[in-house]
């Protein structure tokens, strides 16, 4: 039998195992790469927010960044990426020493698996650093510092507890995500040094490597990851979760108690419905306007972008709804089968179910015919380990349907939708397709822009106050927010923010403050008072760190 030749990989890691032995052996451990993308054009990104960012850029281009009239005897590279500044600076400077970091287990395997590295590392000129392996370099001595122009900007936090070492009181960010940035900003103003790693993406015994290295005072987490309550209690140390997400999963509960545990929830119903769940304290937590958003001093070009009299900013929602449908179908089929009756009564369920939501979108149903069509079976997903639960997956079309009617009502009215290609569908109605929205800059400047900005929550979860409402306010825009009872505990409804409930009033609303724009923006003005107030992101990090204990509390 002919045995294959080690790969490139293999080889690296072998001549690592020499050299940096527990460095190899974490490269070995499980690690995820979806984020890491090939596009049809053969190009490679990195999937980071709402637009992917590009991973690989042009040597000549690093080449001349490199030049210098004496070269230096170490480099450091800060973000590997696809391993091209390793590359060059290797070649270009061939008497210098390169020492190589990334956050990303994966960056280092696609590193290692380019080019045959194993005399670099034999003979220590190439030394490779992951995770909080960065903490134990002097940045004074560390020699010229060689940047990725894309991951520099993706790991700034790393570099500025990095370029503060030694650090004091870490704080282990542990996802990634919205308000994430926000977060690391107040905690640094706090006092702490935040220091952030992709919890579901590396191995367990990366995370508890990377506890061990930083000996973090707390961590804190963007939404709920299964299983980091009890690896975190297990540490010592308090865990800070603010779920601030939609999800069709059930509530994740944890395994046994976790009394440093800490979870603020902006659902109201999650809050309640974990209580006595084992966590250290279960809260209510609304969402909140982060920094960047803020009014504008538009151009003539944003005017041309992103100025409309009516404007939606979000998903369609389509893309998912339907193969949802279809998976709540199969476990249907299954459940009927396990109960001794015919799988193929699922469809009409299924169908049955759907057409009586869909005869009142104004109202959210799917649960209780759920129970009342099918009894029994929503327990049955969950004892028997399904991970979402079947009422929001099937939720999800008449969700989408309620999206999209409510958009098309709007068509007469000018309006502009930004979002997912799922709103095409809506052209023919006279609805303009703006196509994606990014997240920052643009989105800013259509809220601040916009005579109306519309709200549109998802149908299976009526009891929220989106992130929109408290984005469009925060740039000084006027909104007409989906109605609820939460709207009105968080915001003087008619005064700061205005609402709707049917299609019929949202219609009613649009065509009299179209007709009536100063008083649209006399609450405008009200409902940015009210966000600088009352709802900014660090007032929300506050509470959490003054209920886990780590700041006195006011009063």
């Amino acid at each position: 039998m002919t045995v294959p030749p080690p790969s490139t990989l293999h080889i690296n890691l072998a001549a690592l195992d020499r050299v940096q032995p527990q460095l190899a052996r974490r490269l070995r451990w499980s690690v995820a790469s979806d984020h890491v993308l090939r596009q049809a054009d053969g190009s490679v990104v990195l999937k980071t927010g709402a637009v992917p960012q590009p991973l690989q850029f042009a040597p000549r281009a690093l080449v001349h960044r490199l030049h210098e009239a004496h070269p230096p005897k170490a480099v450091f590279a800060f973000g590997v990426g696809l391993g091209e500044s390793v590359e060059t600076a290797l070649r270009f400077w061939p008497d210098a020493t390169v020492t190589a970091w990334d956050r990303d287990p994966w960056m280092l395997r696609l590193l290692l698996s380019r080019g045959d590295f194993s005399r670099a590392l034999l003979t220590r000129r190439l030394r490779l650093l992951l995770g909080a392996d960065l903490l134990e370099v002097d940045p004074t001595t560390a020699g010229k510092l060689v940047e990725h122009p894309t991951l520099v900007e993706v790991y700034r936090h790393e570099k500025k507890a990095w370029l503060a070492t030694p650090p004091r009181n870490i704080a282990l960010i542990c996802t990634q995500g919205l308000f994430v940035n926000d977060v690391c900003r107040v905690l640094r103003e706090r006092g702490f040094t935040p220091w952030t790693l992709e919890a579901e993406r590396v191995d367990t015994l990366e995370f508890e490597h990377t506890l061990q290295q930083v000996h973090p005072s707390f961590a804190v987490a963007i939404n709920q990851v299964v299983g980091l309550p009890e690896a975190v209690d297990a540490a010592g140390i308090p865990l800070l979760t603010w779920e601030i997400d939609p999800a069709v999963d059930w509530l994740p509960v944890p395994r046994h108690p976790v009394p440093r545990s800490h979870l603020f929830s902006f659902r109201r119903a999650v809050a309640d419905t974990l209580a006595d769940s084992g966590h250290g304290s279960v809260h209510w937590l609304p969402l909140a306007a982060p920094a960047h958003r803020r009014p504008v001093d538009p151009t003539d070009e944003d005017r041309a972008r992103f100025e409309a009299p009516v404007s939606f900013v979000g998903t369609s929602m389509t893309g998912r709804a339907r193969p949802y449908a279809r998976k709540v179908h199969r476990e249907l089929r299954a459940w009927l089968h396990q109960h001794d009756r015919p799988p193929q009564q699922a469809a009409g369920l299924v169908q049955t179910v759907l057409a009586s939501q869909r005869a009142n979108l104004d109202r959210w149903l799917v649960p209780e015919l759920l129970d009342t069509h099918c009894p029994g079976f929503r327990s049955w997903c969950e004892q028997t380990g399904r991970p979402s639960d079947p009422a929001l997956l099937l939720g999800e079309l008449p969700a989408a349907e309620h999206r999209l009617k409510a958009v098309a009502a709007l068509a007469p009215f000018g309006v502009h939708v930004w979002g997912d290609p799922g709103w095409n569908a809506l052209e023919s109605a006279g609805v303009t397709v703006r196509g994606f929205a990014g997240h920052f800059r643009a989105l800013t400047r259509i809220y601040a822009l916009s005579r109306i900005n519309i709200d549109i929550g998802r149908l299976y979860q009526p009891d929220i106050v989106t992130m929109r409402v408290y984005d469009v306010l925060a740039c000084g825009g006027f909104l007409l927010a989906a109605h609820s009872d939460e709207l009105e505990d968080l915001f003087e409804v008619g005064v700061e923010v205005e609402s709707w409930s049917t299609r019929a009033e949202l219609v009613d609303k649009v065509r009299y403050y179209l007709a009536n724009p100063d008083k649209a923006d006399t609450i405008a003005r009200r409902g940015h008072a009210a966000v600088l107030e009352r709802h900014r992101v660090d007032q929300r990090v506050d509470r959490m760190l003054a209920v886990s204990g780590l700041v006195p509390q006011d009063g």
